[in-house]
């Protein structure tokens, strides 16, 4: 099953500072034994709140709030995809991340096409498909 380890690392997040070459050591060499045990599908960091907006819903209307967002201790850091046998096991690789004592990784199954019926798996292999083509 796909899972997705999504990063809340902590106050540091919100610095603007880029991690220190330890930090980007340490998380290259976790990368790497993801790699090295076949789970890593994919990872990517993101730029702190002040790069970003949040859109929330009321009433059915958008409202847009541009960053940095207040609430430090939940605010997205990154993710890694992973393709584990079960929670447990993403359990227990989120437990090797490289963070802070401040930080947190939320692991979420990732929902695959086999969990929808004929119909929708059949539109979404037509949307996979036509994105395939977007860049020919």
């Amino acid at each position: 099953m796909r899972v997705m380890l999504l990063m809340y690392p902590g106050k540091w997040a919100e610095s603007g500072l880029p991690p220190d070459q330890a930090a980007i050591n340490a998380g290259m060499d976790f990368n790497q034994r993801l790699i090295d045990a076949g789970v890593f599908l994919e990872a990517e960091g993101v730029y702190p709140s002040t790069h970003g907006a949040r859109v929330r819903f009321s009433k059915g209307k958008p409202v847009v709030t541009d960053g940095p967002f207040t609430e430090t201790k939940e605010v997205f850091g990154g993710y890694w995809i992973l393709n584990v046998a079960s929670l447990a096991e993403a359990a227990e690789w989120a437990s090797k991340a490289p963070l802070a004592d401040d930080g947190m990784i939320e692991i979420r199954r990732v929902i695959s096409s086999e969990d929808f019926n004929q119909e929708t798996r059949e539109r979404e292999d037509r949307m996979k498909e036509q994105m395939g083509r977007k860049g020919d």
